[in-house]
């Protein structure tokens, strides 16, 4: 019985020790000068995303940075760290699908000031395209002929000039499509958008 009662005893001493050794731990750590954390040079920031997304593809990765230096994307009220990976990291507006392609550019009331890009083209996979409410200019590049599987596109609220997007009208998957505000050379509403409004898409042009 005696025996007994002693191994227990040492079975609760060396409890204790451990407990101890750990208090002592955290308690150097917690000294004046000591880090909690390692440095950040110390720290591998490679895969310090969710591991969800894969990378943007490089030429639609170039795509938006266009974007960002044709529109002064350094003013904008949320801008982008062009060190990071769109996708991966997530710039603010931008979404990707699972196979790194830029799907939805949603920039609405960001400060934008300056022109679309021609390079915009190369985002065939783009769903959603909504830029209203800011200080673009210029020309709708023609290369925008190229973005066929957009349903959403919201333009509205800019200076834009030169002629309507005429052929977003044949973009098959179009469900809004908006320009009101403008500078454009049109004063009427065209053929191909009075169709596109007998179709059910939410058309507002002037």
């Amino acid at each position: 019985m005696l025996h007994y009662v002693l191994i227990q005893g040492e079975v609760i001493m060396l409890m204790l020790l451990q407990q101890l050794l750990k208090l002592l731990q955290l308690m150097l750590l917690l000294l004046p000068g000591q880090a909690l954390f390692p440095e950040p040079e110390l720290l591998d920031v490679t895969w310090t995303d969710s591991g969800d997304m894969t990378w943007t593809n490089l030429n639609e990765k170039s795509a938006l940075v266009d974007l960002w230096r044709t529109a002064g994307g350094v003013h904008w009220t949320t801008t982008w760290d062009l060190r990071q990976d769109p996708c991966v990291n997530g710039w603010h507006g931008i979404l990707c699908n699972e196979y790194g392609a830029v799907i939805s550019i949603d920039l609405p009331r960001n400060r934008m000031n300056g022109f679309l890009p021609r390079s915009l083209g190369m985002l065939t996979s783009l769903l959603k395209f909504h830029v209203n409410d800011n200080l673009l200019t210029g020309p709708i590049p023609r290369s925008f002929e190229k973005l066929i599987n957009l349903e959403y596109i919201n333009l509205s609220q800019n200076r834009f000039t030169g002629p309507l997007p005429i052929v977003a009208s044949t973009f098959p998957n179009l469900v809004l499509f908006h320009l009101a505000s403008n500078d454009f050379d049109e004063k009427t509403l065209p053929d191909e958008y009075l169709q596109m409004e007998q179709r059910g898409i939410d058309v507002w042009v002037l």
